[in-house]
């Protein structure tokens, strides 16, 4: 299956065993979708907007399962931690060179903030996942990469 996510707030799901065959049922926020992530066992798909809410939905009926409301502005990535019990937003405060990236952690099942921390932000790209959902990386100008445990919220790495 492959999930959409669009600018008008709206998420799709086209099934891979009929090439091309949008779901009539989507699922939908007030605004543009910024960011989407699936579970790690494909029974769940994240979606946050502007908003400031993250909506976890059943991955087959597009049912919310969760609203989850998160205390900062500008989320550019959410990622599902390994285990699929809690979802990390990654967002940024402020403007560059001043801005900071900060992590926050939450509870699928209670959307209870468990976590969070915030570093100097560099003028990055949009982070990358690691398959696994364990690690984060984010790029800077200068050439440097920050690696993030997903698990722990902790950086592991400068490379």
């Amino acid at each position: 299956m492959l999930a959409v996510g669009l600018s008008n707030g709206k998420l799709y799901i086209y099934d891979d065993h009929e090439p091309f065959c949008l779901r009539d049922k989507y699922a939908s926020h007030r605004g543009r979708i910024d960011s989407l992530a699936w579970s790690n066992d494909g029974k769940s798909i994240a979606t946050v907007s502007s908003e400031r809410i993250v909506y976890v939905w059943d991955a087959l009926t597009l049912d919310l399962v969760v609203p989850i409301e998160i205390s900062v502005d500008r989320i550019i990535s959410i990622a599902w931690s390994p285990e699929d019990n809690f979802i990390n937003a990654v967002s940024v405060l402020g403007t560059y060179p001043t801005a900071n990236l900060s992590i926050q952690s939450y509870c699928v099942n209670t959307s209870e903030k468990l976590s969070s921390c915030s570093e100097e932000y560099w003028n990055t790209s949009w982070p990358a996942v690691s398959q696994d959902n364990k690690f984060l990386a984010l790029a800077s100008p200068d050439g440097n990469v920050q690696v993030w445990d997903t698990s722990t919220i902790s950086l592991v790495a400068i490379v």
